[in-house]
């Protein structure tokens, strides 16, 4: 008796579901195919990390752009490598085939350069002669 009650109940909520994520993808798709959202900004600001938390490959590029806003960069040539700067001194990468509907092919944080150590904070010993 009581899955009788719990199928309708679910399959209600299934297609709640995909109603939202059809909606959200169709609202997306009309502002990429208009041009409405830039790739790149070069005023772009950095980002708190928070705002990257969620972020997967599995999300189409426009979503991604949607949630972010413009990346400071394109690195990318062919293909887009788009670069957000993080607040943490990090840099938030995507590459992808396109900024509409394609999913990214890979996503993540890439750490900031450090500067060459010279051997200055080595012991002595350590230091070649």
């Amino acid at each position: 008796m009581a899955s009788d009650v719990f199928v309708p109940h679910t399959i209600r909520i299934i297609l709640f579901v995909v109603a939202v994520l059809t909606a959200g993808a169709a609202h997306a798709d009309k502002d990429c195919a208009a041009g409405n959202l830039p790739a790149v900004s070069p005023t772009a600001k950095a980002l708190l990390p928070a705002q990257f938390a969620g972020i997967t490959s599995d999300m189409p590029t426009v979503a991604i752009l949607k949630r972010l806003g413009p990346a400071a960069r394109d690195i990318g040539s062919g293909l887009f490598v788009l670069e957000w700067d993080v607040t943490d001194g990090r840099t938030f990468v995507i590459s992808t085939a396109g900024t509409c509907e394609e999913k990214p092919f890979s996503v993540g944080f890439r750490h900031a350069k450090r500067a060459p150590d010279r051997g200055a904070a080595r012991p002595l010993s350590d230091q070649q002669r």
